[in-house]
């Protein structure tokens, strides 16, 4: 044990009684001790050092219990009632200091508690909005949406996705980029799907026709359209790729293509026929005219 653990003064009531003591000519000090069963008892000290042979110096001190000299001391009471007033506004003080510690725990609480309910309807409309925007990611059946973070890696796939490519968004997401769906001569020029995606963002939203390869090898014909996700402070955070399978529009616009192909070669083959037609006609006129003009002649 310490010494501290059987003296009822705190170190500033300590030090103030051994400045009394100084300033009264004692060579003791009053001191008010705690036993083992927690009573007080008023004692006064001597103490001095012992130095040992070993050059080891301890503080040896006689306490003398003076408890019962109370009531019959003057002089001890005198001592005594001042340190019990000194403990007396040392209380005091605490229990002010500990009344002002109430108020403001109290008041921190409050701020606290303030905080923790914006946090908790902050946490709220963030959760709203995040539903919201899960609800629109998924919303549309024939748009695929594919979203990235700045290495290109799957961070969303919607079910338009699932339901073009035929993976599972727990197959994708962070554990691959979209360049597993790419045909692969298609990106074969740049080094990474990182720089395709770079590249393609360079100067703002852009849109274009890509095949992509779906899980069971069938190849799609997709408008794919690339935007760069920044976040509140405008930094890149990543990637929104928005595709729309085109693959029967551009067959009937391919299917347009030839019969309107075919239709021009068949104009231009009755075109042809008219004229020839036309020809004929016009020789055949022309005949007529002439064995008129004979028959005119010989008449």
């Amino acid at each position: 044990m310490l010494i501290q653990d059987i003296n009822a003064f705190t170190p500033k009531q300590v030090k103030q009684e051994m400045q009394n003591a100084k300033d009264e000519g004692r060579n003791y000090f009053i001191f008010r001790h705690k036993t083992k069963t927690g009573e007080l008892k008023t004692v006064e000290v001597f103490s001095h050092p012992y130095s040992f042979k070993d050059n080891r110096t301890l503080l040896l001190s006689m306490v003398n219990d003076i408890t019962p000299q109370r009531l019959s001391d003057d002089e001890l009471w005198h001592y005594e009632k001042r340190l019990e007033e000194q403990v007396k506004i040392e209380t005091n003080k605490q229990e002010k200091l500990f009344g002002t510690t109430i108020v403001l725990l109290l008041l921190l609480i409050a701020v606290l508690s303030y905080f923790l309910y914006r946090l908790s309807r902050l946490q709220k409309s963030y959760k709203d909005a995040n539903m919201q925007y899960e609800n629109l990611f998924d919303a549309s059946s024939s748009i695929a949406m594919i979203a990235t973070d700045t290495q290109g890696t799957i961070t969303a796939f919607n079910k338009a996705a699932q339901k073009m490519l035929g993976y599972r968004a727990s197959e994708v997401i962070n554990k691959h980029t979209p360049q597993i769906f790419h045909e692969p001569d298609e990106l074969e020029r740049q080094d990474s799907f990182r720089a395709f995606l770079e590249t393609f963002t360079a100067s703002g939203p852009q849109k274009e026709t890509f095949t992509y390869i779906s899980k069971d090898k069938t190849p799609k014909q997709v408008a794919l359209e690339i935007t760069a996700i920044t976040d509140s402070q405008g930094k890149k955070s990543g990637y929104l790729g928005i595709a729309r399978d085109v693959t029967e529009k551009l067959r009937a616009q391919q299917k347009l293509k030839e019969n309107e192909t075919k239709l021009q070669k068949l104009n231009e083959a009755l075109h042809q026929e008219v004229e020839a037609q036309v020809k004929q006609i016009r020789q055949k006129i022309s005949s007529c005219k002439n064995r008129q003009n004979s028959r005119l002649w010989e008449i």
